[in-house]
This record gives C-alpha cells, sequence and structure tokens, in this order.
C-alpha cells in the first residue's frame, strides 16, 4: 500500500515537471517569434529608409544634371542658377552620409519639390525672354529693312527711329514674400513684392543709367507707395509708384528688379496690377492675385 502512493506522488512530480519545462519552452518559443518579428520589422524599416536615400540621392543628381542643361545668356538668371545648382551639390554631400532616419529624409523630399518647381520657373522665364527676344529682332530686322528704303521720307523717318529709340520690356514678373524670403499667396502674411522686368535689346536706343519705376495698384485702384513723395513724371503728369531701380542700359538684353516693402497685415486679398516705366512710357504691365 505504501508502495503505491510513493509511485503516485512520484508520477504526479514528473507530471508537475513536465508541465513546467512545457510551459517554459512554450514562453520561450513565443518570445522569440515576437523578438524576431521586432528585428523582422526593424530591418524592413532600414531597408525603406536606405532605398529612399538612393532614390533622393538619384533625384538630386538628375536635378543637378537638369540645371547644367540649363543655358541662358541672361547674366542676372545665370548666376541664380549657379546659386541653385551650389546649393543642390552641397546637398548631394549631406546624403551620402545621411543617418537612417525618416525624418531627415523627409526635409530632403520637400527640398527636391522646391528645387524641382525653381528649375520649372527658371526654364518657364528663359522661355519666355527667348520667345520675346526674337519676336522684337524680327521687328527690328524689319523696321531697318523699312527705313533704308525709306530715307527720303524725313518725316516718316523721324517718326520711326522715336519709336525704335524707344526701350522695350518683357516678362514683367512679381513674387510675393513673406518676413522669411518664402513665397506668400496669403495677403496678411506679405511683407514684400519682387519685381522684375527685361529691358530688350535696342542697338538704336541711348545707351546710358535709366530709372526703371514700378506701380503696384491695390483692388481700390490706390498706388501701394512708401512716401508721398515716390512719384515721378509721365506726360506732364506726376504718378506715385511703388519701387524704383537704376540701371545701366548698354543696349544689351538686362533685368531690372526692385522690392516694394511692407508690414504683415496691409496687404488685402484681392488682384493687384503691376506696371512698369522708363523714359516715360510704360513698357509692361501684369497681375498677381493674392487670398
Amino acid at each position: 500500500m505504501a508502495n503505491g502512493t510513493s509511485k503516485n506522488g512520484l508520477l504526479i512530480v514528473l507530471i508537475i515537471l513536465l508541465l513546467g519545462v512545457t510551459g517554459l519552452y512554450t514562453y520561450q518559443y513565443f518570445r522569440t517569434v515576437e523578438q524576431d518579428a521586432a528585428l523582422t520589422k526593424l530591418n524592413n524599416e532600414k531597408l525603406q529608409i536606405l532605398s529612399e536615400k538612393d532614390s533622393l540621392q538619384q533625384d538630386f543628381q538628375k536635378l543637378l544634371n537638369d540645371f547644367n542643361d540649363i543655358k541662358t545668356d541672361n547674366s542676372s538668371l545665370q548666376a541664380q542658377i549657379s546659386s541653385q545648382k551650389t546649393e543642390i551639390e552641397g546637398y548631394l554631400e549631406k546624403i551620402k552620409g545621411l543617418a537612417k532616419n525618416s525624418k531627415e529624409l523627409a526635409y530632403y523630399k520637400n527640398k527636391i519639390k522646391e528645387l524641382q518647381s525653381n528649375r520649372d520657373t527658371f526654364l518657364s522665364q528663359i522661355d519666355s525672354l527667348t520667345k520675346a527676344n526674337q519676336i522684337l529682332t524680327s521687328e527690328n530686322v524689319a523696321f531697318q529693312s523699312d527705313l533704308e528704303k525709306k530715307k527720303g521720307e524725313n518725316n516718316f523717318l523721324s517718326d520711326k527711329v522715336i519709336k525704335a529709340e524707344k526701350i522695350k520690356g518683357a516678362n514683367i514678373t512679381i513674387q510675393a514674400v513673406n518676413k522669411k524670403g518664402k513665397p506668400q499667396r496669403k495677403g496678411k502674411r506679405v511683407t514684400e513684392m519682387k519685381i522684375c522686368i527685361t529691358l530688350v535689346e535696342n542697338e538704336i536706343a541711348k545707351a546710358g543709367q535709366r530709372d526703371v519705376y514700378f506701380r503696384v495698384i491695390d483692388v481700390s485702384g490706390s498706388v501701394l507707395h512708401g512716401s508721398t513723395n515716390d512719384v515721378f513724371t509721365l506726360n506732364g503728369t506726376q504718378l506715385g509708384y511703388s519701387a524704383k531701380v537704376t540701371i545701366d542700359y548698354q543696349n544689351k538684353l538686362v533685368q531690372a528688379c526692385s522690392s516694394y516693402m511692407c508690414e504683415e497685415q496691409t496687404i488685402k486679398a484681392g488682384t493687384y496690377d503691376i506696371e512698369a516705366y522708363t523714359d516715360g512710357e510704360k513698357i509692361g504691365q501684369s497681375q498677381i492675385t493674392l487670398e
């Protein structure tokens, strides 16, 4: 009887030990599965980041190649393009040593979009300048031919010469920016309006310094200006101006740029007319709409 009781007790002990060992192995198994899953997820995230990093490098390199292919005789645009190329080269170097950090990658993704937008803007400006110059060159050639045919008609010549001596403008642009210098579409956040116009090539015009005046006209028809003394004369009438720049015109294509500065909250939403004048003539106009 005692021998049977001893055997039963031993059996119970063995069962308990077996259950304990089974529980331990089960716990270790599920823990190993969880660790493997976490490690797999981490490796996948690293691979994803490495893939995105390689993709960014390719995008920046392509963008640099695109900027290298942009050609223009406009010194102002060429200087801006060179600056953008230097910036892109710097980003390429930074990306090479970039840590595996998704936040850093997000920053460079946004930067590539900004630079791609700048590239498209440069291409559009160069295309507009090229077309404008071709048209004006064609008109000038036609005029020169006409001028030679009518040398004996003094009155006709006099009128045509006066018109030919006038400087013409092309590709007037305006960009509203905030106090950080970034493009801004909301009027109340605008602190500066950057305005540029290209004075086209004209061998007949008198070379020398030229004052170029820009007028920004708001939705009520009023001219934005910093002082009531900011005026110029047009056909005997004084007109207010918003910005002015003096350039040295040497009968070649040259860009004239200036800015109207203002405080935040002073620019209302609406469409603003932009006008440019020099030598007593309007040489360009455009519009910008702010929210």
